[in-house]
């Protein structure tokens, strides 16, 4: 009843095309910047094209033969590569799956992929995710059971929420529904629910999407089976009410959520939005605690880099030169094994903060930087946004002007004493 057909065009890349090409190009591009960062992506392709090879097999002698001749090629072409590097790992596992017995390689495949796919989203590489998620559901067979199929579907749904493709999140969100329905999946259910909620949100109809995530929490609240899927409806709440102009709520949301969660990855996350939420509204000491948090954490290097970038712009903010300077050499470090996205951040706000310190050809060189590496990876968003700051960049030499601190409310002065004794605990 369920097969990957149905998610065809939700799995579909951005632009179609030669498959996998996201990971060649990041390796293309990465290759001067960092060896053994562009050998994880160029082994990622190398290991994609080879399960493609796999689930185009008869199942013959030369075919496996094959196979395997194309693994050692690979391996060779690669070397010991990575080291530590987190990516790496994901890579040389799925080549090891790659390299098991004919009668179990395709389920240790997908569920390598899976592993690997969840990655890449974590590490806001929703593009090569979506891929990844493609190449695991391929894998799933021509019949797919209902609830394999609904958590296929609710990832694709996900995915392409943050790809900001509402329509094809739809698509998924609707063949998750009918699958959750099938297998009497009242979790998926409630996520189908809030998915509905992010494309309301997507596309701006806020009223909607907070009835849609107030309604998720209702039903999910008080039920222990059902706590992940309550923290989800709270971060997404969170998520609305920010975009809807409300921020002190949408902090409060947030901070539920984080309340809520124990997973490393996603405590990691919610922090960075608390840390970013306090920031913008001056709590600048309750915001460097979250960030302080997600410093010592286990988290995500993407959600690292963006704790630092926060931080970062707290200090270059109150003309703390030493401060600035500090986390923007931790930064650097982070950045080099980070994704495009994250640092194109870490040089733009690198480049806010020289400027702030009137160190302008610096901040001009970051910024054009941070341009063309946005330009490379085809990051639109953030290509329009620099190329309107170096317009004009002659304008960031006249004097600055102090802006006035927004009115604090109190309802975030307890949010911002737990923010603050938790990382006391932590001894951050």
């Amino acid at each position: 009843m369920f097969t990957r057909k149905r998610l065809v065009r939700a799995l579909s890349s951005r632009g179609g095309g030669q498959q996998h090409v996201s990971f060649l190009e990041r390796a293309n591009v990465e290759r001067g910047d960092h060896g053994s960062r562009g050998r994880a992506a160029l082994g990622a392709y190398l290991a994609a094209r080879l399960v493609d090879r796999i689930l185009d097999a008869d199942g013959s002698v030369a075919d496996e033969s094959f196979i395997r001749w194309q693994l050692q090629t690979t391996w060779e072409c690669l070397g010991d590569f990575g080291g530590e590097d987190l990516e790496a790992a994901h890579v040389r596992r799925l080549l090891d799956a790659i390299a098991r017995a004919p009668a179990a390689r395709v389920a240790s495949i997908r569920s390598e992929l899976l592993r690997y796919s969840r990655f890449l989203e974590n590490e806001d590489r929703g593009e090569e995710a979506l891929d990844m998620l493609r190449l695991a559901a391929a894998c799933s067979g021509s019949d797919i059971p209902a609830d394999e199929f609904c958590e296929l579907a609710l990832r694709a749904g996900r995915l392409n929420l943050r790809l900001s493709r509402p329509e094809q999140a739809a698509e998924a969100f609707l063949a998750a529904g009918e699958a959750a329905h099938n297998a009497s999946d009242e979790a998926g259910l409630l996520r189908v629910r809030l998915g509905e909620t992010g494309i309301a949100r997507l596309r701006g109809d806020f009223a909607r999407a907070r009835a849609g995530a107030e309604g998720v929490i209702l039903d999910a609240s008080s039920r222990p089976e059902l706590e992940t899927v309550a923290r989800d409806a709270f971060a997404e709440l969170g998520a609305v009410l920010e975009r809807a102009g409300r921020p002190v709520d949408a902090l409060r949301a947030i901070y539920e959520a984080f309340c809520r969660t124990t997973e490393a990855d996603e405590r990691a996350e919610l922090l960075c939005r608390l840390g970013e939420g306090l920031a913008a509204l001056r709590e600048e000491e309750a915001a460097l605690a979250a960030f302080d948090l997600v410093h010592g954490s286990e988290g995500s290097r993407g959600a690292r880099l963006r704790a630092v970038v926060g931080s970062m712009s707290i200090a270059s903010a109150r003309g703390d030169r030493v401060g600035f300077e500090r986390m923007r050499a931790m930064g650097a470090e982070f950045a080099e094994r980070s994704s495009a996205e994250g640092r194109v951040r870490f040089l733009h706000e690198s480049a806010v903060g020289l400027a702030r310190f009137r160190q302008f050809s610096r901040a001009a060189d970051a910024w054009h930087e941070a341009l063309d590496l946005a330009r490379q990876h085809r990051l639109s968003r953030w290509e329009r946004r620099i190329e309107r700051i170096v317009g004009h960049l002659d304008d960031c030499r006249g004097e600055r002007v102090a802006e006035p601190a927004p009115a604090i409310a109190a309802d975030v002065a307890p949010l911002s004493a737990g923010l603050r004794t938790l990382a006391a605990l932590a001894g951050r």
